[in-house]
This record gives C-alpha cells, sequence and structure tokens, in this order.
C-alpha cells in the first residue's frame, strides 16, 4: 500500500498519479482534477464516459478514446491524502494496479476469486471499453440471484472470501 503508483503503472508518471501511493488510491485521497458532474459538460466526467464507451464521441471529439488513455490526461489537484472524495477514476486506476500485479484480467480474477467461489448459476460479465478493458467502476452484469448470493457472502462476513476485517 505505501508503493508508488508509478511502482506498478509507470504509465502514470506524468499524472496526478505519479506521486501517489496505492493507499491513496484505495483510500480515495487522491488530489486529481476530476469532476463527477454529470451536467457539465465539460466536466472529466463526460471525457470519461466517451473513453468507457458510455457516450458517443461529440463532433470533432480528438480526446482518448480507451480508459487507459483517458487516466493518463488527469492532472493534480490538490495534495494526495488530505480528504477522502469518490472518484470513478481512482477505481479504475484500482483496477489497472491489481490486474498489472496479478497479470490477470479484472474478469478472470472476479471469477476465480468470487463468482465460482459463491456457487453462481451464471456467467456475469462486464462493460468493456474499446480496447476490451474491463470497466472496475461499473457495468458488472449478473442475474439478480446471483448478486443475491453476492449480497449472501457480505451478510455471512466474507464467508471466507474476503477478509471479515474488510467487511
Amino acid at each position: 500500500p505505501n508503493a508508488l503508483v508509478t511502482q506498478y503503472i509507470p504509465e502514470l508518471a506524468d499524472t496526478a498519479y505519479g506521486d501517489a501511493t496505492v493507499r491513496h488510491v484505495m483510500d480515495m485521497t487522491i488530489g486529481v482534477q476530476y469532476s463527477e458532474n454529470y451536467t457539465d459538460a465539460n466536466a472529466e466526467v463526460r471525457a470519461y464516459g466517451i473513453a468507457a464507451g458510455f457516450s458517443p464521441p461529440p463532433p470533432g471529439y480528438a480526446g482518448p478514446d480507451t480508459i487507459f488513455d483517458f487516466l493518463r490526461t488527469l492532472k493534480k489537484q490538490g495534495e494526495h491524502g488530505q480528504a477522502f472524495a469518490y472518484k470513478t477514476c481512482n477505481t479504475e486506476v484500482l483496477a489497472w494496479i491489481v490486474q498489472r500485479v496479478t497479470d490477470t484480467p479484472m474478469a478472470q480474477l472476479v471469477s476465480e476469486r468470487i463468482w465460482q467461489k459463491i456457487g453462481a448459476d451464471e456467467s456475469a460479465c462486464f462493460t468493456v471499453d474499446a480496447a476490451g478493458y474491463a470497466l472496475a467502476d461499473g457495468g458488472f452484469n449478473a442475474t439478480l440471484r446471483d448478486y443475491a448470493r453476492f449480497g449472501q457472502l457480505w451478510l455471512d462476513g466474507g464467508g471466507g472470501i474476503i477478509p471479515p476485517a474488510w467487511i
């Protein structure tokens, strides 16, 4: 947790994450210019939506068209570790770190470490960007019954899959 993000993702060296630790990302205390104001046409979440494939690009758009490319555009704003602020981009950075550390795609990680262990009846799927990267902030699709199994995992204190202290 105390390692720099760039130890795992050197591609983020010239971004808001260049001097941030993994702990900052996990705690959502990153000093990053990223607005989640969906009604603001200039908010970073709008560019995120285009990169994720949630929204079509406007005419003449020349910005990023994948999540990894989008994350490379984020600039620092404020200091890391100062205050909690949920920002979708941090979820994507954390997922990128996890995939880089494990050398395993997110869909495979979720399947092997959670989905198969809860006895899911059906396969689940992630929404992916144009490069095929599974979005970590949302877009996870499953049956209602299997979501209930996941909820039961939480009610069971992690069910031996997730550490109870984390729950």
